[in-house]
This record gives C-alpha cells, sequence and structure tokens, in this order.
C-alpha cells in the first residue's frame, strides 16, 4: 500500500495505526530478543560457570562492547520486565569485578533515578526480576566500589 493511495482521513488513520501496530510488534520482539541475550549472558558470568580468568575476560570483551550502555539503555527505556533482565545482567557483571564496578557508577545517577522512578509505581513492586535485580546490583556495586561511592548505593537501596 502506498500512501498516496489513500483517500481519507480515515484510511490514513487506519494506515498508521497498522504501521504503528508493527512498529509495536516488533519493538517487543527486539525487547524479547534482548530480554533472551541478556538472561544468557548472566548464566554465563554467573559464579562457577566460567573459571575466573575466563570470567575476566569475558568482562572485559563486554565492556569493550558496550554491554553496560546498552543495560543502561533499557533500564531508561524498557518497561519494569526488561528493566529487570537488564538489571540483571548489570548486577552479575559487576560480581567481583571492579571494573565493572566502575563503569555502571560512571552511570549511577541516571540508573538511580530511573530506579526511582519505576519503584513508584505500585505494578514495579510486583516485578520481582527488578526488584530482586535492584537489589543485588546494589549490594554487588556495595562489594566493589570505593568506599565514598557508598552513599549513594544506600540512597537508591533505601
Amino acid at each position: 500500500l502506498i500512501t498516496e493511495d489513500l483517500e481519507t482521513p480515515q484510511e490514513a488513520c487506519g494506515y498508521a495505526a497498522d504501521v504503528d501496530g508493527h512498529a509495536q510488534e516488533r519493538i517487543s520482539e527486539q525487547l524479547a530478543e534482548k530480554c533472551s541475550g541478556l538472561e544468557y549472558l548472566c548464566s554465563c558470568l554467573r559464579p562457577g560457570s566460567l573459571r575466573p580468568q575466563v570470567r575476566e575476560a569475558f568482562v572485559q570483551q563486554a565492556l569493550a562492547r558496550g554491554v553496560v550502555e546498552e543495560a543502561v539503555k533499557l533500564i531508561a527505556q524498557g518497561d519494569a520486565t526488561v528493566a529487570g533482565a537488564a538489571t540483571n545482567f548489570l548486577a552479575d557483571l559487576c560480581f567481583n569485578s571492579r571494573v565493572s564496578t566502575k563503569r555502571v557508577m560512571s552511570r549511577f545517577q541516571g540508573l538511580a533515578d530511573r530506579f526511582r522512578y519505576l519503584f513508584a509505581s505500585p505494578a514495579a513492586l510486583t516485578e520481582n526480576s527488578l526488584l530482586s535485580g535492584a537489589t543485588v546490583l546494589c549490594a554487588n556495586l556495595a562489594a566493589t566500589s570505593d568506599p565514598g561511592d557508598h552513599g549513594n548505593i544506600v540512597r537508591l537501596a533505601q
């Protein structure tokens, strides 16, 4: 269908709604793919999955490819489910990794603002993945960050 073929405003609105519906379906599919990918990466990062040297190389590669920035974007733009998957990934990435923690802490204020916004909604509090992910992320950040960063983490955890 070519837009010049549309004869009435109703047809144009119907066409726009169809385009929007298809775009929303594709975005949902892409987000589901990203969530699935993040869940897979989480399983790779969990303790015991990789030898320490291999895990460190994995983390270095992931950081070089911008995974922290992508996860932060997903938290900023996604709903509670998508944000939960991205938060769990960041939590696993920061486990025993000072370099990952440093990268996440450089974006912490934006994350903290987004978490405050998400948790202001009662629905987000029922999204176990987001709530547990944020809790574990705060714990892992506190365990591997500089003591000067702990105040920010505590304020978010409260």
